[in-house]
């Protein structure tokens, strides 16, 4: 039994959370042209969560790629410039009667989750794979089921959290 047990001392573990306010954050939304329908709903749905937490509109600049091949490039390079606390990526991959499906959410995915990991920005995932167009509709339903507004959150809290923990690091020294 440990001392402090014994000596009626309970220890509790320091819990860190992100904050999702976003007034004092630059976040940058990174969004595909192909199934350009649904990708505007992600953006609508990303804009207003963002907006719903204290974004200012001018804070948060969009960038427009071909396809969810190319968002990681755009993605990554954005991620290396320093402006932004986070990155939010949008596209729609919607599965069609070849492998060319798997490739691009295999090949997609992949980049983009290497980013953060290379740069220490949080980039969040919002590339929808569905099985068709009704699927991807209703993933970006004008409320806040919309994967987009979703994706608004974990950016915000993500890049307080990051925020956070390099303070605290900074401070160790």
């Amino acid at each position: 039994m440990d001392r402090n047990c014994r000596l009626g001392i309970l220890i509790v573990p320091e819990e860190i959370i992100g904050s999702i306010d976003g007034k004092k954050l630059r976040i940058g939304i990174v969004a595909a042209r192909f199934n350009e329908s649904v990708t505007r709903r992600l953006l609508k749905g990303a804009l207003n969560g963002l907006k719903a937490h204290n974004m200012l509109e001018e804070k948060i600049p969009i960038v427009w790629v071909p396809g969810s091949l190319e968002l990681g490039i755009v993605v990554r390079e954005m991620a290396l410039s320093g402006e932004y606390d986070g990155l939010i990526a949008l596209g729609c991959v919607i599965r069609g009667k070849t492998t060319h499906y798997d490739v691009v959410v295999e090949q997609s995915s992949s980049a983009l989750l290497k980013i953060p990991l290379e740069t220490g920005i949080p980039v969040v995932l919002g590339v929808l794979t569905v099985e068709n167009l009704q699927q991807a509709l209703s993933r970006s339903a004008d409320d806040r089921s919309n994967k987009g507004y979703y994706c608004s959150e974990s950016v915000l809290e993500m890049a307080n959290l990051m925020k956070t923990l390099k303070a605290r690091r900074s401070h160790q020294c």
